[in-house]
């Protein structure tokens, strides 16, 4: 049997649940359309019942009028010994409960029918001297009387009946509020089907519920049992409402995932071949320096070696360290607004000492202001990678590198730029679209100058960093070079 702590997370995570949720969401909805239904339904019952109530008084109270003006002489001769039963039974409605009051000129009630009580007779009264002071403001009226013993609820309707020769001045005629029991009946009915409902939605709906959410537990599950190896593994639920486009996005995140992990494991093993080489070099030439006596100058060119293979393995190991703050999330800076033309010039300032010693030549172009938001290290060290890109494979004998700057207007929003071109041997076409990538090499023409083959990466992600992008042009042939092209926004 399972643990009670078993049972009571359970119970928790049922009671929980969205299924259940949804389900009670329904039923108290349909709850509160069924209550506004049934009151509906109930009072306008109660006021066609009122109306025909008060229409079927109204023809009481011609009838009985008429019957002391058809019976004139005979009640002149008998008096009114016997009116209120002749009325009684000469005009009651099959199955009511009618009641007959006469009530003489100072408002005292002289006869009642059998069903009126001593204790009716002043609640009368009181309605007739209501009427004798607002004859038009009450017409009918609800009143509570004894009747056959239980206080029960009455329209009353009092008509004017002058007949002083008889010592009459109105009759009170009443018929109960609910005749039957009809409202008691509807209320009861409308409660019972109501509660039938909502038991039935309650089960459909938690049904129901439980099939809409079928696909959620299948993405699920999946999610549960998907693990850093199995990020081929997708749902494809094949379903065009919301829940297939929910499967899609979560197909389309593992997609990305498995993109991104197989990325990072490219990332390593290619870090790691960069590293092996000088790691080697360093290990051979101090094996060699140490496995005999050598002479001073020996040593020298040992020592020689291992120094620029540590400063190759430090630029790398700085290279990766840069790449590494600048990823999504990693990256906490506080950028300030600057001229980006400055920012080169700058660079191009720092860098001209470096091409002069290559024989290189810079050539700065339009360098209009360019007011953009960001940090200003970054940037330096984005625009000195392109240049120093640029030098490094420019024509050997007289490389030329051109530095120039603008702005444009894309979906009207601003845009500055800045360029690089070099008169190098150019990039392939199929080369193009891999330039930026960590560790990506062209061919031997552009590798043989060196480099980590991360200094275009890092210029990639210094330009997304700022909300820009960086992107290569070059038509590939030898003596027209290429060109890097940085946007960022302008502010």
């Amino acid at each position: 049997m399972p643990a009670w702590a078993d049972v009571q997370r359970g119970a928790r995570r049922w009671a929980g649940s969205v299924r259940l949720r949804l389900t009670l969401w329904s039923v108290v909805l349909l709850g509160l359309v069924l209550l506004a239904f049934s009151l509906f339904v109930y009072f306008r019952q109660a006021s066609d019942m009122q109306a025909s109530t008060v229409t079927e008084l109204q023809d009481l109270g011609a009838q009985m009028t008429g019957y002391f003006k058809n019976n004139h002489q005979r009640l002149a001769q008998a008096g009114l010994g016997g009116a209120v039963d002749d009325l009684t039974q000469g005009n009651k409605p099959a199955g009511s409960e009618m009641v007959v009051a006469l009530i003489d000129p100072l408002g005292h009630v002289i006869q009642r029918s059998a069903r009126l009580q001593a204790g009716d007779s002043p609640v009368l009264e009181k309605a007739w001297l209501s009427l004798q002071k607002n004859p038009k403001d009450i017409f009918n009226t609800s009143i509570t009387l004894l009747g056959s013993g239980a206080p029960q609820e009455y329209t009353l309707l009092i008509t004017p009946a002058p007949f002083p020769e008889f010592g009459l001045d109105a009759i009170a005629v009443g018929l109960p509020v609910d005749q039957g029991g009809q409202l008691n009946k509807l209320a009861w009915t409308l409660l019972t089907g109501s509660l039938a409902l909502l038991a039935v939605d309650l089960l459909i709906g938690y049904w129901l519920a439980g099939r809409i959410l079928r696909p959620v537990q299948a993405i699920t599950r999946a999610a549960r049992e998907i693990g850093e190896g199995d990020l081929q593994r997708r749902l494809a639920l094949g379903r065009a409402d919301e829940l297939g486009e929910l499967a899609d996005t979560f197909d389309q995140m593992l997609a990305r995932l498995e993109a991104a992990f197989e990325r990072q494991r490219q990332f390593t093993a290619d870090a790691s071949h960069e590293l092996r080489t000088p790691l080697t070099i360093v290990s051979l030439e101090t094996e060699r320096a140490l496995a005999q006596l050598r002479s001073p100058e020996e040593y020298r060119r040992a020592l020689a070696v291992v120094q620029t293979e540590s400063g190759a393995m430090a630029h790398l190991v700085n290279d990766l360290l840069t790449l590494a703050r600048l990823e999504p999330g990693a990256l906490h800076w506080d950028p300030k607004t600057l001229d980006l033309s400055d920012v080169t010039l700058e660079v191009v300032e720092r860098l001209a000492p470096v091409a002069q010693s290559q024989g290189a030549q810079l050539e700065v172009g339009e360098l209009p202001e360019l007011p953009v938001l960001g940090d200003p290290h970054d940037l330096a060290q984005m625009l000195a990678n392109l240049i120093e890109n640029a030098l490094q494979h420019g024509q050997a004998d007289c490389a030329r590198v051109r530095i120039e700057a603008g702005r444009r207007l894309v979906d009207g929003r601003a845009w500055a730029w800045v360029r690089v071109a070099d008169n190098g041997a150019g990039i392939a076409a199929e080369h193009l679209p891999h330039v930026f990538d960590r560790f990506y090499r062209v061919d031997p023409a552009r590798s043989a100058h060196g480099g980590s083959g991360l200094g275009l990466a890092i210029v990639q992600q210094i330009a997304r960093a700022h909300g820009g992008q960086a992107r290569a042009q070059s038509s590939g042939v030898a003596g027209e070079g290429a060109a890097f092209e940085v946007a960022l926004p302008i502010t």
